[in-house]
Protein backbone atom coordinates (compact mmCIF):
# COMPACT_ATOMS: atom_id res chain seq x y z
CA UNK A 1 0.00 0.00 0.00
CA UNK A 2 1.36 3.22 -1.12
CA UNK A 3 1.29 6.63 1.18
CA UNK A 4 -1.00 9.54 -0.36
CA UNK A 5 0.95 11.69 -2.65
CA UNK A 6 0.44 15.11 0.08
CA UNK A 7 1.80 13.04 2.98
CA UNK A 8 5.05 11.23 1.32
CA UNK A 9 5.57 14.83 -0.27
CA UNK A 10 4.98 16.41 2.97
CA UNK A 11 7.80 13.85 4.78
CA UNK A 12 10.76 15.39 2.23
CA UNK A 13 10.31 19.28 3.28
CA UNK A 14 11.49 19.60 7.02
CA UNK A 15 8.87 19.73 10.15
CA UNK A 16 10.44 23.43 11.53
CA UNK A 17 12.19 25.85 9.91
CA UNK A 18 13.62 28.97 11.21
CA UNK A 19 15.29 31.41 9.19
CA UNK A 20 17.00 34.60 11.38
CA UNK A 21 14.75 34.96 13.77
CA UNK A 22 14.73 38.18 15.75
CA UNK A 23 12.39 39.79 17.97
CA UNK A 24 12.09 42.46 21.31
CA UNK A 25 9.73 42.76 23.25
CA UNK A 26 7.29 45.55 23.01
CA UNK A 27 9.15 48.56 25.50
CA UNK A 28 12.19 46.34 25.71
CA UNK A 29 15.60 47.51 24.96
CA UNK A 30 17.07 43.98 24.59
CA UNK A 31 16.46 41.48 21.86
CA UNK A 32 14.67 38.44 23.43
CA UNK A 33 16.01 36.24 19.92
CA UNK A 34 18.59 37.65 18.09
CA UNK A 35 19.44 35.62 14.38
CA UNK A 36 18.04 31.84 15.04
CA UNK A 37 18.38 29.67 12.62
CA UNK A 38 17.55 26.06 12.34
CA UNK A 39 15.60 23.35 10.65
CA UNK A 40 13.57 20.24 12.46
CA UNK A 41 13.11 17.10 10.65
CA UNK A 42 9.82 15.26 11.00
CA UNK A 43 10.03 11.84 13.37
CA UNK A 44 12.97 13.29 15.58
CA UNK A 45 13.30 14.76 19.19
CA UNK A 46 15.02 17.76 19.60
CA UNK A 47 16.32 19.68 22.48
CA UNK A 48 16.41 22.97 23.21
CA UNK A 49 19.03 23.97 25.77
CA UNK A 50 19.35 27.27 27.65
CA UNK A 51 19.45 29.41 30.86
CA UNK A 52 16.56 31.04 32.47
CA UNK A 53 15.48 34.21 30.12
CA UNK A 54 17.94 32.76 27.19
CA UNK A 55 14.21 33.04 24.52
CA UNK A 56 13.19 29.23 24.88
CA UNK A 57 9.19 30.14 25.65
CA UNK A 58 9.89 33.37 23.35
CA UNK A 59 10.73 30.57 20.41
CA UNK A 60 8.17 28.45 21.36
CA UNK A 61 5.33 31.80 21.20
CA UNK A 62 6.78 32.54 18.05
CA UNK A 63 6.81 29.40 16.27
CA UNK A 64 2.91 29.02 17.66
CA UNK A 65 2.22 32.20 16.23
CA UNK A 66 0.99 34.17 19.34
CA UNK A 67 3.91 36.57 19.21
CA UNK A 68 3.78 39.34 17.93
CA UNK A 69 -0.23 38.62 16.92
CA UNK A 70 -0.88 38.57 20.74
CA UNK A 71 2.24 39.45 22.55
CA UNK A 72 3.54 42.68 21.07
CA UNK A 73 6.56 43.37 19.56
CA UNK A 74 9.32 44.14 16.93
CA UNK A 75 9.30 40.38 15.10
CA UNK A 76 12.22 39.82 11.58
CA UNK A 77 12.94 36.54 10.08
CA UNK A 78 10.64 33.71 9.09
CA UNK A 79 9.11 30.55 10.53
CA UNK A 80 7.86 27.82 8.43
CA UNK A 81 5.76 24.62 9.35
CA UNK A 82 5.67 22.08 7.12
CA UNK A 83 6.88 24.59 4.14
CA UNK A 84 4.30 27.11 4.95
CA UNK A 85 4.96 30.58 6.35
CA UNK A 86 3.12 31.04 9.97
CA UNK A 87 2.98 34.72 9.42
CA UNK A 88 1.13 34.46 5.65
CA UNK A 89 -1.50 31.89 7.86
CA UNK A 90 -4.39 32.92 10.21
CA UNK A 91 -3.66 32.11 13.52
CA UNK A 92 -6.56 29.65 13.61
CA UNK A 93 -4.84 27.91 10.96
CA UNK A 94 -1.84 27.32 12.95
CA UNK A 95 -2.63 24.50 15.73
CA UNK A 96 -3.68 22.06 12.36
CA UNK A 97 0.15 22.52 12.24
CA UNK A 98 2.34 22.89 15.51
CA UNK A 99 0.70 21.83 18.87
CA UNK A 100 2.35 23.50 22.34
CA UNK A 101 1.98 22.88 25.92
CA UNK A 102 3.22 26.25 27.59
CA UNK A 103 5.17 26.22 30.67
CA UNK A 104 2.74 27.61 32.75
CA UNK A 105 0.43 24.21 31.56
CA UNK A 106 -2.30 25.66 33.98
CA UNK A 107 -3.41 28.34 32.31
CA UNK A 108 -4.14 26.01 29.34
CA UNK A 109 -6.83 23.76 31.38
CA UNK A 110 -10.22 25.18 31.80
CA UNK A 111 -12.91 22.37 30.31
CA UNK A 112 -15.49 21.12 33.02
CA UNK A 113 -13.60 17.61 33.11
CA UNK A 114 -10.38 15.98 31.91
CA UNK A 115 -11.74 13.99 29.14
CA UNK A 116 -13.19 17.80 27.61
CA UNK A 117 -9.89 18.92 28.28
CA UNK A 118 -8.21 16.28 26.18
CA UNK A 119 -11.13 16.84 23.47
CA UNK A 120 -11.43 20.58 23.34
CA UNK A 121 -7.75 20.24 20.93
CA UNK A 122 -9.21 18.16 18.58
CA UNK A 123 -12.66 19.58 18.18
CA UNK A 124 -11.43 23.09 17.43
CA UNK A 125 -9.95 21.41 14.40
CA UNK A 126 -13.11 20.39 12.51
CA UNK A 127 -13.12 16.60 13.81
CA UNK A 128 -16.18 14.89 14.47
CA UNK A 129 -17.25 14.30 17.63
CA UNK A 130 -16.95 10.54 17.93
CA UNK A 131 -13.32 11.16 16.49
CA UNK A 132 -12.43 13.92 18.85
CA UNK A 133 -13.85 11.50 21.94
CA UNK A 134 -12.02 8.87 20.85
CA UNK A 135 -8.78 10.75 20.32
CA UNK A 136 -8.98 12.41 23.77
CA UNK A 137 -9.43 8.76 25.48
CA UNK A 138 -6.77 7.19 23.46
CA UNK A 139 -4.69 10.10 24.66
CA UNK A 140 -5.32 9.94 28.05
CA UNK A 141 -4.72 6.40 27.96
CA UNK A 142 -1.08 7.22 26.60
CA UNK A 143 -0.29 9.52 29.56
CA UNK A 144 -1.85 7.15 32.00
CA UNK A 145 -4.63 9.02 33.15
CA UNK A 146 -7.83 7.27 31.78
CA UNK A 147 -8.77 7.18 35.23
CA UNK A 148 -8.84 10.56 35.51
CA UNK A 149 -11.67 11.58 32.62
CA UNK A 150 -14.06 12.52 34.93
CA UNK A 151 -12.35 14.65 37.77
CA UNK A 152 -11.77 18.48 37.40
CA UNK A 153 -8.74 19.99 35.72
CA UNK A 154 -8.53 21.61 39.31
CA UNK A 155 -8.77 18.78 41.63
CA UNK A 156 -5.47 17.43 40.05
CA UNK A 157 -2.17 17.42 41.35
CA UNK A 158 0.66 19.15 39.21
CA UNK A 159 2.17 16.36 38.18
CA UNK A 160 -1.53 15.03 36.48
CA UNK A 161 -2.26 18.51 35.75
CA UNK A 162 1.05 18.21 33.60
CA UNK A 163 -0.04 14.79 31.96
CA UNK A 164 -3.61 15.75 30.52
CA UNK A 165 -1.77 19.64 29.34
CA UNK A 166 0.33 16.92 27.41
CA UNK A 167 -2.47 14.52 26.39
CA UNK A 168 -4.63 17.52 25.13
CA UNK A 169 -2.12 18.14 22.71
CA UNK A 170 -1.37 15.24 21.33
CA UNK A 171 -5.20 14.49 20.86
CA UNK A 172 -4.78 17.05 18.12
CA UNK A 173 -2.84 14.58 15.88
CA UNK A 174 -0.11 17.55 14.85
CA UNK A 175 3.26 15.74 13.48
CA UNK A 176 5.07 18.79 15.01
CA UNK A 177 4.36 19.48 19.32
CA UNK A 178 6.23 22.25 21.23
CA UNK A 179 6.48 21.00 24.94
CA UNK A 180 8.39 23.88 27.31
CA UNK A 181 9.57 22.87 30.55
CA UNK A 182 7.18 19.62 30.34
CA UNK A 183 8.07 17.21 32.87
CA UNK A 184 8.60 19.90 36.12
CA UNK A 185 6.03 18.24 37.74
CA UNK A 186 6.42 14.62 36.38
CA UNK A 187 8.28 12.54 38.24
CA UNK A 188 11.81 10.61 36.75
CA UNK A 189 10.52 7.35 35.79
CA UNK A 190 7.28 9.03 34.05
CA UNK A 191 9.69 11.45 32.32
CA UNK A 192 11.00 8.36 30.32
CA UNK A 193 7.88 7.01 29.56
CA UNK A 194 6.34 10.31 28.41
CA UNK A 195 9.67 10.26 26.40
CA UNK A 196 9.36 7.03 24.70
CA UNK A 197 5.85 7.89 24.11
CA UNK A 198 6.72 10.74 21.50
Amino acid sequence: MTEPAQYTSQKHIPALQIKDLSFQYEGSTTPALSGINMQINYSTINLILGGSGSGKSTLLLSIAGLIPRFIPGDIKGKILISDRDIHKLEQKEIPALYGVVFQDFKYQLFSTNALYESAFYPSNLGISRDETINKAKKSLRMLGIEHLSDRTPSSLSGGEKQRLSIASVLSGGTDIIGLDEPFTDIDSSSRVEIINML
